[in-house]
């Protein structure tokens, strides 16, 4: 037993030795040390963890890939109809539909829609007065 409270006394003391070192070791800059303790309530604010960055950042880089193969697609697609395009060469524009004649006194809807659709190409591109045409 007598090994026992002797043990029980040399755990309890501090070791001279040890803190000899320690005081003999670099000491850390003040400043740098004032401004750990004063960040230290802060970083669990400031700091998060990796998984939980991942897990946020996913949807995000998935949508932005999602994006860049879609525009690489379409790309492609667009490099292929300008090479048809141009494969074509000039080609005459295509006439919309032939000049039907204007009826007298339109009486169909068909007839007055005629009217109107050549009332209204005439003034295409013009300003209009409202006194000129009777609002």
């Amino acid at each position: 037993m007598p090994l026992m409270a002797e043990f029980q006394h040399r755990s309890r003391t501090p070791d001279r030795r040890a803190a000899h070192r320690t005081r003999l070791g670099p000491s850390p800059e003040p400043a740098e040390t004032a401004a750990q303790r004063a960040a230290a309530p802060l970083q669990r604010f400031l700091s998060t963890p990796t998984r939980a960055q991942g897990q946020a950042a996913r949807p995000v880089l998935r949508a932005a890939t999602l994006q860049r193969q879609e525009e690489a697609r379409l790309s492609g697609a667009r490099d292929v109809v300008q090479q048809q395009i141009g494969a074509l060469g000039q080609v005459t524009p295509v006439q919309r539909h032939a000049q039907t004649p204007l009826p007298a006194r339109p009486v169909t809807p068909s007839d007055w829609v005629t009217v109107m659709r050549h009332r209204a190409e005439s003034v295409e591109g013009q300003r209009l007065d409202t006194r000129t045409f009777g609002a």
